[in-house]
This record gives structure tokens, C-alpha cells and sequence, in this order.
């Protein structure tokens, strides 16, 4: 997935968590034992189904989540709702993770807040 895709105006939110699945192997090898994977939720705002970018390794008690990308689409960068919306579900997502029973309650879980570029 090229990066010129997101900057198109009127780019949508599949085409930038189409990036980073592209992008996060780079930084997260499968060869230390990462893996990508897309998850879907529902969100509270609208119950509409929204995809999370997410990072898992593998470690002694299972796979586990490591990091959480939420995404929106290029053209909403300036406004400050999406913003506090997109963290707002974000955290949401992370309490959800947090809940999974292969999730070790003392491992650290990041989250970033990915829009647009």
C-alpha cells in the first residue's frame, strides 16, 4: 500500500489501516515472533464496526497484544471532536483487550491515534 493512497482527498479509513498492515511487519517481524492482525470492534458513538490495527507476540502464556493503532480517514486532522472521539474508542478498544484472558495484566499495552497521514 503506497503512502500516496492516504493523501488522496476523500482517501477512506480501510486504505490507512491498509498502511500501517503494511508498514508495522518492518518494525514487528514475524521472525521476533509478531504477528499483525486487524481487529474488529463495535463503537459505542454510532455501533457502527470499526477495525483497530493491532500487534500481537507470542510469548510463554499465548498471544498478546502490544500495541493498538486506531485510525480515521485523511481530511480530519484539524478537527479537535475527531480527535477526542478517535481516543475515546481507542480506550475503549484497550479495556476491551485488557479483559482477553491471554492478556497479562502487567504487561504494558500501547495505543496510538492514527489520522489521516
Amino acid at each position: 500500500m503506497s503512502f500516496k493512497y492516504i493523501k488522496k482527498p476523500g482517501s477512506k479509513e480501510d486504505i490507512v489501516d491498509a498502511f500501517w498492515m503494511t508498514l508495522l511487519p518492518d518494525y514487528f517481524p514475524k521472525r521476533l515472533n509478531y504477528s499483525l492482525h486487524p481487529q474488529r470492534h463495535q463503537n459505542n458513538t454510532d455501533k457502527a464496526i470499526d477495525v483497530v490495527v493491532g500487534v500481537r507476540v507470542i510469548r510463554h502464556n499465548g498471544l498478546q497484544s502490544v500495541i493498538l493503532i486506531e485510525d480515521k480517514r485523511r481530511g480530519l486532522e484539524t478537527r479537535n471532536a475527531q480527535w477526542a472521539d478517535a481516543l475515546s474508542q481507542l480506550t475503549d478498544y484497550m479495556l476491551e483487550t485488557r479483559k482477553e484472558k491471554e492478556q497479562a495484566q502487567s504487561q504494558v499495552l500501547y495505543g496510538a491515534v492514527n489520522i489521516g497521514t
